[in-house]
This record gives C-alpha cells, structure tokens and sequence, in this order.
C-alpha cells in the first residue's frame, strides 16, 4: 500500500522543485519548471543551461527519494552522499563527496567548520540516524545540515531533499519553503545567533509549510 505523504509528494513533485530552485537563485515560474521536468528535449532551447541542469539535478534527486520510498530503503550516509551527487555534479566536480575545504555563505559571515571525512561521516550519521517525530525535528535536521555545509556546493538542496525523504518514511507532514526571503533570513539569523534562533526557524517553517 502507497504511503500517504509519498502520493502527496508526486503530486506537489514539480512544486518541491520549484522551492528548491530559489536556493540557487532561479526564478522560474510554476509552469516553465514543469516544462523543463516533463519535456526536456523542447525546453534545451529555451533555458540556460544553468537552469536546465538545476532543475534536472532536482528531478534526478526525487526520483531517486521516490525510488527508495518505493522500495523501503534505508536513507542514511550513502544516500545522502547520492542526493548530492545527483542535484550538483553538472557543477562541482566534488559532488557527492564530504567538503575539507573552506566555503563562504553569501549573507553571512559565518564560516562552517571543516572536517575530515571519518569525522563528517560520523558526525552527520548520529543527526540524520536520529528517529523523526514531526515535522519540527525535520526542520531541525535541515537547518543543521544546512549550517555545517557537509558538501563544497548544494548544500540546502540536499539537506531539503534528505529531510523530505525522511518525513514521507515516516509519514510525517512535509517541508516546504514558501517564502524564500523570510526562510532564508531566519536561517542566516541562526547561522550568526546559534540555539537561539533554532527554535523560531523551526517554527517558521512548521507553520508555513502548513499554509
């Protein structure tokens, strides 16, 4: 039997696309991302191949969270490494790899901390082997995945497709990123501020993705 939050996922599919192109600065409309996803071969003549291989990477990606939901895989370390790799190697050539070089956050000057990779593995596998509740512990998990910058490049596109995969696993109510400038100032603000500002982040984005 199809999980709940699966079916809504394939309905919204090209939606959660959408929201995540804003993190790269794209502002395609609704139905010109859809035509991207569903007819590629028409859509090469009219987007730039940025935009292209944006969208394209998202796509590859839900496939793929669709993929192991389908088969009831396990979503830990590999998979995360493999959401990267898919949404970012049209990009960067380390795609898919844990980052040991630093990286700058534009809006911020908060520098993330560098690891080796044992330490990045074993560090990011304790978050995401944590059970989720709700969909407050996935707005959670998404906003300090996002703050550590695991990869050089991707970052909140995968730390947002992981998280989704996550809640429709556990049948738990999903993310959604309705206002990007609000949603991106508050995670800056708990870039910068810390704990402090976790907690109305997380909130913002529990009541939002409701809306």
């Amino acid at each position: 039997m199809e999980i709940n939050k699966l079916s809504e996922f394939k309905r919204l599919f090209v939606e959660f696309i959408c929201e995540a192109t804003e993190f790269e600065g794209l502002h395609l409309t609704y139905a010109q991302i859809y035509e991207i996803v569903n007819f590629m071969n028409k859509a090469e003549s009219k987007y730039t191949w940025k935009e292209i291989e944006i969208v394209r990477g998202l796509k590859k990606a839900y496939d793929y969270v669709e993929k192991l939901i389908n088969e009831n895989k396990h979503i830990g370390i590999v998979e995360f490494l493999s959401m990267n790799l898919l949404i970012d190697e049209y990009e960067e050539p380390s795609a898919g790899q844990w980052r040991e070089t630093k990286v700058r956050i534009g809006g911020t000057d908060y520098t993330p901390p560098i690891y080796k990779p044992i330490e990045w593995h074993k560090h990011v596998e304790n978050l995401i082997t944590q059970p989720l509740q709700s969909l407050f512990d996935g707005a959670k998990l998404f906003a300090t995945l996002a703050k550590l910058q695991c990869f050089t490049n991707g970052n909140k596109r995968t730390a947002i497709c992981l998280c989704n995969a996550l809640l429709i696993k556990n049948n738990l109510d999903l993310m959604h990123v309705k206002d990007h400038m609000k949603f991106t100032r508050k995670l800056v603000d708990y870039y910068e501020d810390g704990e402090s500002k976790l907690v109305d982040f997380v909130n913002y984005v529990v009541e939002s993705s409701k809306e």
